[in-house]
């Protein structure tokens, strides 16, 4: 089982990552491994000045 199915059966966990992912001043990126970008919080967008709508889906340069 990964964290990912076990964060979608336990709701409230969940629900905190969401609340914590979105509320710190930290920047915080979500890649899958080939480099995707999948999900990053809004300190992300300013402080590399893109917005989510911009690079989800699409590999960054860096991270390859």
């Amino acid at each position: 089982m990964t964290l990912v199915d076990t964060a979608v059966k336990d709701i409230p966990a969940l629900s905190l990552f969401e609340s914590i992912f979105s509320a710190t001043m930290d920047a915080i990126g979500v890649f899958a491994v080939d480099g995707t970008v999948v999900q990053f919080n809004k300190s992300f967008e300013m402080m590399f000045g893109y917005a989510s709508s911009e690079l989800v889906g699409k590999v960054l340069p860096v991270t390859r």
